[in-house]
């Protein structure tokens, strides 16, 4: 696969990612479907969504920089922390598959999608 596909997937990816959580804080998305149902308020659910905005950004930022800065993305600190990527969504997979029915159906094959794409950026030198 072409590295530009692979970045275009990555941007996806946390596209997907933002508008699940404008979703949930329009109202469209109950946020008693996310979170494993455990969110005992919308108040407590809006501020984990509105955080994840600081993680989207985050993810842009890995995007941009693997795709930007070749050097940098060959660093072995770099290659490292590429690899932490894919064992953090693959926890997150895992509560996915520990959540509501949403969750399972919807969030885990977008979290499916995302070690996939940090997967490729990872094997990227």
């Amino acid at each position: 696969m072409k590295e530009k596909i692979i970045f275009i997937l990555g941007y996806l990816f946390f596209t997907m990612v933002l508008l699940i959580h404008i979703l949930i804080i329009a109202k469209i998305i109950p946020f008693t479907w996310i979170n494993g149902g455990r969110s005992e308020s919308y108040e407590a659910q809006l501020q984990l969504s509105l955080s994840n905005f600081i993680i989207v950004f985050i993810g842009y930022l890995y995007v941009f920089v693997n795709q930007r800065f070749q050097q940098l993305r060959s660093s072995k600190l770099f290659k490292v922390f590429k690899w932490i990527t894919i064992i953090f969504w693959s926890v997150s997979l895992d509560s996915q598959f520990l959540g509501t029915s949403f969750e399972i159906f919807v969030m885990a094959p977008v979290v499916v999608f995302g070690i996939y794409v940090h997967f490729r950026i990872a094997r990227l030198g």
